[in-house]
């Protein structure tokens, strides 16, 4: 919890994203990410899952992850992030 301890002295908020498993082929919801989001919450740190508009998006053919290394996001897949993270943003600060 140093990260959060971290960003609470620097006045910032901690968030984490939940990206897709790229050696997990069983569908968009990788097993673990119950138990992940559970830890999470119960720390009150706030989350956003990306797994779904990845697997959309990989599904399209968009090339979301590095072409020479499949655990990191390409450009398209930040920008994606992005988008869901402040889409997550919005919803905390206007859950209407």
């Amino acid at each position: 919890m140093r990260l959060v301890a971290a960003s609470k002295r620097m006045r910032s908020r901690f968030f984490v994203l939940v990206m897709p498993e790229p050696t997990w082929k069983e569908g968009p919801k990788f097993p673990a990410l119950e138990s992940l989001t559970k830890f999470l919450d119960s720390l009150g740190i706030p989350w956003a899952d990306c797994q779904p508009q990845f697997y959309e998006g990989f599904q399209k053919g968009v090339h979301l992850l590095q072409n020479l290394d499949a655990f990191h996001p390409s450009a398209e897949g930040q920008a994606l992030m992005a988008r869901i993270l402040l889409q997550a943003l919005r919803e905390r600060i206007d859950p209407t």
